[in-house]
């Protein structure tokens, strides 16, 4: 009997729809059970925490804390759920040092790297799973031993059929900081004077201001996720430049690839490991409009990367391969 800790249905955590989506493939391996951070288990049973960097997953972080056995990790930095636990300094390395900044404002993408408020819980369980490789060398250089598996990242995405945009970048999801919108936005400036048509689509649940007021960009909230899905189906480059990285694997990223839209993301990371064939790679500090120009006239390159990449999301990352991934882990361990 596997708990399955994740996120309450309702949360805002993302998390909370991906672990409901995929549990159903886990249960073809072996009896599980959707469970509440707070609910009684019996003695001895297995155990895997979903964890996010979200206030959401704070129950869940403490209660792997305090009955460690597997946690399923899909973002290698927690300073969001750990900074909503109840005594936060416990999931710090350098606790007072971390608060002390927070406390006083400071909180910089850099130290969020150096001390990402997760070795102390990840130190303590039999098992840790990830989505790459670059996660698990994060974990290894914090220190962490235990065993560490990679593991596929469930994807499902429906068959769509629509037509593709003439000429659309997009950004999609949660369109944080580190999505680099000054620069984004100032490479559609130059690009529509050479593409006066290129639009750009902003579309997530929170948009940045200076988005919805720039030329040439449209901003789509409160889809349904069918909704979502059809869009980022149609869109003609997906941009994910992600800058600094903070050891995610983007779902929203696999999401694209498996319904044929091409992906342009910085060559660092866990973005480092996806196929030339399948995604556009800009290396760090190149200017990413030539690339994507290119690619936007080059039609017959695009359509061969959009074939590759739908192949090989489908092929390496369906929740069958996932699952059994997991269940395949889980077997390793000592009873």
């Amino acid at each position: 009997m596997i708990y399955w800790f994740a996120p309450p249905p309702d949360s805002k955590s993302g998390l909370a729809i991906y672990a409901r989506d995929l549990l159903p493939f886990l249960r073809e391996h072996s009896e599980a059970e959707w469970v509440q951070a707070g609910a009684a288990v019996p003695p001895g049973v297995r155990r895997i925490y979903n964890l996010g960097n979200h206030p959401d997953n704070a129950p869940i972080l403490e209660r792997a804390m305090s009955e460690p056995d597997t946690v399923l990790l899909h973002d290698a930095n927690l300073h969001h759920a750990a900074l909503a636990l109840e005594h936060p300094e416990a999931a710090f390395e350098d606790s007072g040092r971390a608060l002390r900044l927070r406390e006083r404002g400071a909180w910089l993408g850099p130290y969020e790297a150096l001390d990402p408020a997760l070795a102390p819980v990840l130190k303590r369980q039999h098992l840790v799973l990830v989505h790459s490789a670059y996660a698990r060398e994060i974990l290894r250089m914090h220190g962490v031993s235990v065993p560490i598996e990679i593991i596929p990242m469930g994807v499902a995405v429906p068959d769509i059929s629509v037509m593709k945009d003439a000429s659309s970048l997009g950004l999609f999801g949660h369109i944080g900081t580190n999505r680099r919108i000054d620069e984004i936005l100032d490479g559609v400036r130059a690009l529509r004077k050479r593409l006066p048509d290129l639009i750009l689509k902003a579309v997530g649940a929170a948009v940045p201001e200076a988005l919805s007021a720039a030329p040439g960009v449209i901003v789509l909230q409160g889809l349904s996720d069918d909704e979502f899905l059809k869009e980022l189906a149609r869109t003609t480059v997906f941009l994910n430049l992600r800058y600094p990285v903070m050891g995610e694997t983007s779902l929203t990223t696999l999401q694209a690839m498996a319904l044929g839209t091409v992906c342009a993301v910085l060559d660092l990371g866990s973005y480092a490991e996806l196929p030339y064939a399948s995604v556009l790679k800009i290396r760090p500090y190149e200017e990413w409009t030539g690339p994507v120009a290119a690619l936007l006239g080059e039609t017959e390159k695009r359509r061969a990367m959009e074939t590759a990449a739908r192949a090989w999301v489908r092929e390496r990352h369906t929740p069958a391969a996932w699952a059994k991934a997991v269940w395949e882990a889980l077997c390793g361990l000592p009873s």
